[in-house]
């Protein structure tokens, strides 16, 4: 007899979808069904075939929770790009029980467009500064948060502690317009610290732990990346919190009160934090929907 058994109280729904491409076209799912494979079973019947029948095998069930979904006017989307240690660890699995297929079920979105239309129409009310070294900044955490405000109508501009041309950590040139030190806050609605080695340089920043104490107590969207969550430690405004970001940050972030995670993304009231450069994407667009939300 089939029947499901709990293992754990928690939601892992979008801690699994937030490792996901942005190409997968997933977002809130009302459910994460996940297809495992018990590799050394598999492996004994199967030898070197084991992969392409874990594979089909996967295909095959995730077909049939496609059509019973079908029949009950829900959407599914099937996900095949995902962190496969990440869900294992999140979902609890032994370590011989291997991931290999994901099925999202839930209502189906039938207004994006009017949805993106309302987004555009709120972000062209709303102004960002990110914040980044005068050099080493790290490219992707810049340019992919940068690019996905600016696209959505959200007036983008940088800050650093020198006005002109700064270069990140894999070569890439950016303007910084504002002066970190005459950086309003009131005049932002969200405030961004981008990561890279280079954000090293306000570790120990009293302008930059004045702009995050500000930005908290203005109830401003306040987010960091990578390196960058040490600043807010630092600074001492994550306190209590649940924070994640770079590896080598998490013994000064928890020294800041923080509930380290390790997590790619963590939201915690206005806070937002990620792990480092594969989590821009996701990171970018909470930060978006912050300010969206933001009265």
């Amino acid at each position: 007899e089939h029947a499901l058994e709990l293992v754990s109280n928690l939601d892992v729904r979008n801690q699994i979808i937030a490792t996901v491409p942005p190409e997968e076209l997933v977002a809130n799912p009302a459910c994460l069904a996940v297809v495992v494979s018990e590799i050394k079973i598999v492996s004994g019947l199967m030898g070197s075939r084991i992969k392409k029948k874990m594979q089909l095998d996967a295909g095959h069930i995730a077909q049939n929770i496609q059509l019973q979904a079908a029949t009950m006017g829900l959407g599914t989307s099937t996900i095949l790009f995902f962190d496969v240690n990440l869900v294992r660890r999140l979902c609890k699995l032994q370590v011989v029980v291997e991931p290999v297929y994901i099925v999202a079920v839930g209502y189906p979105d039938v207004e994006p467009q009017q949805k993106n239309e309302q987004v555009k129409e709120i972000a062209k009310t709303k102004t960002a500064v990110l914040i980044t070294a005068s050099k080493d900044y790290r490219d992707e955490e810049l340019i992919l948060t940068k690019n996905m405000l600016e696209q959505a109508g959200v007036r983008t501009f940088i800050a650093s502690s020198r006005v002109g041309v700064i270069t990140g950590m894999l070569g890439g040139k950016a303007e910084a317009s504002v002066f970190i030190n005459a950086l309003n806050v009131g005049d932002y609605d969200a405030v961004v610290f981008i990561g890279g080695t280079g954000a090293k340089e306000y570790f120990n920043s009293s302008i930059a732990f004045q702009i995050a104490r500000q930005a908290k107590d203005m109830n401003k969207v306040l987010g960091a990346i990578c390196m960058a969550p040490t600043i807010l430690a630092n600074a001492g405004v994550i306190n209590g919190l649940k924070v994640t970001g770079f590896p080598t940050e998490q013994v000064q972030i928890q020294k800041g009160g923080a509930v380290y995670t390790g997590n790619p993304l963590e939201l915690d009231g206005k806070v937002i934090t990620a792990i480092g450069p594969a989590a821009s994407q996701i990171f970018a667009k909470a930060i978006l929907d912050a300010i969206v939300e933001q009265k």
